[in-house]
């Protein structure tokens, strides 16, 4: 092995000779049979290049007196360019105008970007399936409440891209392992459920324009029969704004001018990423019919593969994915650990633009509290049981539904009395 002495008059007797190239001085000493690393010659030839004279140079290398690290070493010597006191505030400066850049985003002062345009995304809530994620309902509503909150918009949309309830028929032996096993169940169950979720919304935005737009998913069937309509009619049996759309979507979430977004449930399935090759191709072919129509789409969100991501760009168009809140008892843990969560999309008063899109995602105590709770199935089926009944209650206050009720002596004068 050639010590560092030997190296440098290798290298000296190189430069001596005129040549400059480090790459070239360190196959030369190859070929001499000296071993040195390209970063050495770089370090030497750097030293002989430096102001002073080569000797020096050569001499400093070799200077023992000395501690071999320095207490206080200068920038130069740890890779430096420039003083370390100038390197150190020109990171703070970046460190602060990226924390800016933060706050426009999420965090801005209320009249900057209050009283524009919010769209939340959501999907797969699952209601009343043995695996509803209950804990992570609860938190993802808080979580969702506070950006809202603070944007204070003047009009607030709700996108629910399928897969509400269980279903029923959906895959073999669903019927052993779903909760309410009747369908009018889950949908009387599922509504209330949502009743009081839509609720939370209503008593922060008090007047501001409201309103859901439901698709259908592959769970929203009995026996190959749609349910989401039916499910939207009884969210309107208690004064929920919202409404049916089919399969497809087109949502415009600009508060001013136009940026369309492409809502579908999805379908198919890909093990390594959230949407599948079919489902991606037969999307772009859509997006060209659309756009011989007029329509320019600048986004596409889908659910159904319980797997958030937000922001995968194919082509010039942006692909969000919602999570799931469903825990899969009947697959490989893998599905189990697909990041879960909602979408809020926040145009400002009078853009035509959104700011980048916010991912709402359980804290990990939820997650963990659903995943790893035994006793999951029976919280639910209490849920159930307990939004059931409610549901049974408004619709008798609404006098939608009735009982029969035992005859009173009043002489007839009640036509509400039935003998």
């Amino acid at each position: 092995m050639s010590s560092t002495r030997e190296k440098v008059d290798a290298i000296l007797e190189e430069w001596q000779s005129g040549e400059r190239n480090r790459t070239e001085i360190s196959r030369r000493l190859r070929s001499k049979g000296i071993e040195c690393a390209e970063s050495t010659a770089r370090r030497i030839v750097r030293e002989l290049i430096d102001d002073g004279s080569i000797e020096e140079k050569i001499e400093s290398l070799f200077d023992c007196s000395g501690p071999i690290f320095p207490d206080k070493p200068t920038p130069e010597q740890v890779g430096y360019d420039q003083d370390l006191e100038e390197r150190i505030q020109i990171l703070e400066e970046e460190n602060t105008r990226l924390k800016s850049q933060m706050e426009w985003t999420t965090h801005s002062a209320e009249h900057d970007l209050s009283g524009g345009t919010a769209t939340l995304n959501i999907s797969d809530l699952h209601f009343h399936d043995k695996g509803h994620m209950l804990s992570c309902f609860n938190a993802l509503t808080i979580k969702t409440l506070e950006p809202i909150r603070h944007f204070a918009p003047r009009k607030f949309v709700g996108i629910v891209n399928g897969d509400i309830i269980p279903g029923r028929g959906i895959y073999r032996n669903q019927a052993m392992e779903t909760i309410l096993p009747k369908t009018d169940q889950q949908i009387g169950a599922g509504a209330f459920k949502f009743f009081e979720f839509d609720k939370s919304f209503e008593k922060l935005l008090g007047n501001t324009p409201r309103e859901w737009i439901f698709l259908k998913g592959n769970h929203d069937y009995s026996m190959g029969e749609p349910l989401t309509l039916k499910f939207v009619t009884a969210l309107r049996m208690l004064d929920v704004n919202a409404r049916y759309v089919g399969d497809v979507w087109i949502q415009n979430i600009a508060d001013s001018g136009i940026h369309n977004v492409l809502f579908e449930h999805g379908y198919g399935a890909s093990s390594y990423g959230p949407t599948s090759n079919k489902m991606v191709l037969e999307t772009f072919v859509k997006i060209v019919d659309f756009q011989k129509r007029g329509i320019m789409i600048e986004r596409v969100s889908h659910g159904h593969g319980h797997w958030q991501v937000v922001g995968i760009r194919r082509g010039t168009i942006y692909w969000d994915t919602t999570g799931g809140l469903q825990r899969n008892d009947r697959s490989s843990i893998g599905s189990n650990t697909r990041p879960t969560g909602w979408i809020l999309y926040i145009s400002t008063k009078g853009s035509s633009e959104i700011l980048n899109p916010i991912e709402i995602i359980p804290p990990e105590e939820s997650l963990r509290a659903d995943l790893d709770d035994p006793f999951l199935e029976e919280r639910n089926r209490k849920d159930a049981s307990r939004c059931l009944e409610s549901f049974g209650e408004l619709m008798r206050e609404k006098n939608i539904i009735a009982d029969i009720k035992p005859y009173s002596s009043n002489n007839g004068s009640d036509d509400n009395e039935t003998r």
